[in-house]
């Protein structure tokens, strides 16, 4: 099991509020889990630091993570 405060500060995710922390808890359940997971939201509110911590918090965190945009 991931620990979230260690999630957070290896992320660079910020904040405390409970929308962020919501997601985090997300990141710690789909990590995990081998299943696609389509991340949306407004240009410039951190999907791309949120795909890295699911990334990394996955099975298939050594390897190589690359971005598909769209």
């Amino acid at each position: 099991m991931i620990d979230i405060n260690r999630l957070q500060k290896t992320s660079g995710i910020i904040g405390n509020t409970e929308a962020i922390q919501e997601v985090l808890e997300m990141i710690v359940q789909v990590g995990p889990v081998d299943i696609t997971v389509l991340i949306t939201g407004e240009s410039g509110t951190g999907k791309e630091k949120v795909a890295k911590a699911i990334h990394k918090s996955s099975k298939t965190t050594h390897e190589l993570f690359s971005r598909l945009c769209v």
